[in-house]
């Protein structure tokens, strides 16, 4: 609902309860959680704190597509605080990291990060490594609007037009119909019945809010959290 406070409070309580209860996976939820609310306020000491706290807690229990959270909160954390080294290094380890679990849409995200804290220490070369490595994941992709942007229309209409031909079509029964569209019980009058056509997705359509790659509002919903693109946080 907004009340970052009220939200810090109850992170902080269930944190302290899950110490307690020395339950680490509820542990690393609740630092993982409280760890992003302390990034939004600018806190960053607390944040790493609690980010390390989650890390720890998720290995604990090997669960590794929350680590994997840890990880590329970390890695945004340190892009934050202009600490580009360190972020260089800890979007790396989440690029392996999403390989390993099958969250190809964070690897692309984490090697876009990489590929930017490289350009800020001015390793041009592993900066446009990175990007070649993000472009080749986004190329496996199809299903992705944004990855049509640098085609023609032609090849847009084509490529929507396969997929949609492509797709299973539900079994209706054995066909009554004539192929000259009349019905067998009058063969001597036209049937009503009109052939299907094929739909074809419109390239004008969009999805309604869309952030790409590579900036710092985006989200993509994982639990009920979000992973950023580039830099961003997750909220486990």
């Amino acid at each position: 609902l907004g009340n970052t406070d009220a939200s810090r409070t109850h992170y902080s309580t269930a944190l302290t309860l899950a110490r307690s209860t020395r339950t680490p996976d509820i542990v690393g939820m609740a630092s993982l959680n409280l760890a992003v609310l302390l990034m939004k306020t600018g806190q960053y000491d607390d944040a790493e704190a609690r980010l390390t706290e989650a890390l720890q807690g998720f290995q604990t229990v090997r669960n590794e597509p929350h680590r994997l959270a840890a990880l590329y909160n970390l890695a945004d954390l340190a892009r934050e605080q202009k600490d580009q080294k360190r972020a260089a290094d800890l979007y790396g380890d989440a690029a392996v990291v999403a390989a390993s679990v099958s969250q190809a849409d964070v690897e692309i995200g984490a090697r876009a990060g990489q590929g930017l804290a490289f350009f800020a220490l001015d390793r041009r070369e592993d900066a446009l490594a990175c990007l070649r490595t993000a472009e080749v994941l986004l190329s496996r992709r199809p299903d992705w609007w944004m990855c049509d942007r640098r085609q023609s229309p032609n090849q847009r209409r084509q490529r929507r037009r396969t997929a949609v031909e492509r797709r299973p079509r539900r079994a209706c029964g054995p066909c009554t119909q004539k192929p000259t569209g009349r019905s067998p019980a009058t063969a001597a009058s036209r049937s009503n019945a009109m052939p299907t056509r094929t739909i074809v997705p419109s390239s004008k359509r969009r999805p309604m809010s869309v952030t790409p790659w590579g900036t710092r509002r985006g989200g993509l919903n994982v639990g009920s959290g979000w992973f950023g693109s580039g830099a961003q946080s997750l909220r486990a």
